[in-house]
């Protein structure tokens, strides 16, 4: 009984996800557009319907920053996304 408890914990932690720094993420994203992976990965990415989520202090993060730097048009919104170009580094609207 003990191993069967141990193992749905183990499958719950695994649920979970894990807990990754933004400023991670942001140097992930560079590197795949520096090596010129970002489009095969966006492509990938909608095909297999992948998702995050994202905790309500980083939006509030992010929509701060992009507010004091002038950039609320670069988010997308509703999953819609609203950058014309296949680079996501030329994304002027």
């Amino acid at each position: 009984m003990a191993k069967k408890a141990k193992a749905k914990k183990t499958a719950q932690r695994k649920a979970r996800g894990t807990k990754v720094p933004m400023h991670a993420v942001v140097h992930f994203i560079r590197m795949l557009h520096d090596r010129k992976h970002a489009a095969k990965f966006i492509a990938h990415a909608k095909r297999s319907r992948a998702s995050i989520t994202v905790h309500p202090k980083a939006v509030k993060f992010v929509n701060t920053f992009l507010a004091d730097h002038n950039l609320q048009n670069a988010r997308t919104a509703s999953g819609i996304d609203v950058c014309p170009s296949t680079d996501p580094w030329k994304c002027q609207r």
